[in-house]
């Protein structure tokens, strides 16, 4: 041990090298939290514009689909973030965010890519409803019930054999293919009835149009209201419809208040 007129240099040192190790660790612990900071805001920085690319890409195939205005005049207006796509039996309102994202071809004539919410389950029942229909014909019916409906026992397949019964008897003499058919009544609005993250039951109100003249008329001339009520389950990130005990399937309601309903425009 090294004394210089009383003072332990060998302590001294010491003392000096421990504060020299502590600023180094203090150094190399600011240079890996920096570093650590760095990293993370790129992260960031990659993650924000991976999930800006993908709400771009989905946007985008929204808006590719082309929704013609088979009307005659102008075409109809529609609440903000909705429109009107077109379905085998006239155009059905979608949503630029709740749904659908994703409208098959001919190969594949399904449409799914609805959101997980009240507005996302209505939309998704409204347009699987119209696809499992007998008048869209078993290309289309077929796999929408196999693959896009869902219930107790055998009420889907029950579903299912009622369909292709009164397709058979019908249109027995047209090809199995979609029909050129066209629904007299309007969807114009909704009201969900129940909701939770599980299942929504959900009633759609439906407009037929006034008598255009007095032979069509008889006695009243406003156009009439009548209600459809339906449930949708979400299975596999998606809402599926409900088959009922026995195979039916939306009954038709002629006791509805109007003004009870959200409306689509």
């Amino acid at each position: 041990m090294l004394f210089i007129k009383g003072v332990n240099v060998t302590s001294y040192y010491e003392i000096i090298e421990k504060s020299r190790k502590r600023k180094r660790k203090a150094a190399i612990i600011a240079l890996i939290l920096l570093a650590s900071l760095v990293s993370g805001f790129f992260l960031i920085l990659i993650n924000n514009s991976k999930n800006s690319q993908e709400k771009t890409n989905a946007n985008r195939q929204i808006k590719d689909i082309n929704v013609p205005n088979t009307g005659s005049g102008s075409p109809r207006t529609m609440l903000a973030g909705f429109y009107e796509l077109p379905s085998p039996g006239g155009p059905l309102p979608a949503n630029e965010t709740a749904g659908p994202l994703r409208v098959g071809g001919e190969s594949n004539p399904v449409v799914s890519g609805f959101a997980h919410s009240e507005l996302g389950a209505s939309l998704a029942g409204l347009h699987l409803l119209e696809r499992v229909r007998p008048y869209v014909g078993p290309s289309v019916f077929v796999p929408t019930i196999q693959t896009q409906m869902i219930g107790k026992g055998n009420d889907v397949q029950m579903y299912l054999e009622e369909t292709k019964e009164i397709y058979s008897k019908t249109y027995n003499n047209v090809p199995n293919q979609p029909l050129a058919v066209s629904r007299t009544a309007e969807y114009v609005g909704y009201r969900v009835v129940a909701y939770s993250d599980l299942y929504a039951v959900v009633q759609y109100l439906l407009e037929f149009p006034a008598p255009q003249t007095q032979a069509e008329s008889n006695t009243s001339t406003a156009a009439k209201f009548y209600g459809q009520e339906i449930a949708v389950l979400w299975k596999d990130s998606d809402w599926l419809l409900m088959a009922q005990t026995g195979g039916k399937l939306a009954p038709i309601m002629t006791d509805v208040d109007p003004n009870a309903f959200i409306r689509f425009k």
